[in-house]
């Protein structure tokens, strides 16, 4: 399977729990084009990942017990708290244009 692919069904499995659309594992499972096993072994990797996946029986669903962001594991909310390293980059163009000031003025590539 490729990436692409691999990470599409990542991203359907984590709107059906947050939907609480799951139905149970076989109807999950076939909702994904997938058999009983590799689902089971899709949400064990997910909670290896720290995915808090759990099952209600009252609601046949399977559940995220709290906020949890899939790619950083963040709740969604605390991510416009992290910062992306534009500071380090932007430390390193400052010593760069102090070495090389005429070969990184980008007014020269314009």
């Amino acid at each position: 399977m490729s990436i692409s692919n691999y990470l599409r069904r990542f991203e359907y499995i984590h709107w059906l729990i947050k939907q609480q659309a799951t139905g149970d594992c076989n109807e999950f499972a076939q909702k994904l084009g997938l058999c009983k096993r590799q689902l089971l072994n899709t949400l064990a990797d997910l909670r290896a990942m720290g995915a808090p996946i759990a099952y209600s029986k009252s609601n046949n669903c399977y559940y995220y017990t709290h906020k949890w962001h899939p790619f950083t594991g963040l709740p969604p909310e605390d991510l416009n708290t992290v910062k992306g390293g534009g500071s380090y980059f932007k430390n390193i163009y400052r010593s760069a244009m102090t070495l090389h000031p005429t070969l990184l003025n980008l007014s020269n590539f314009c």
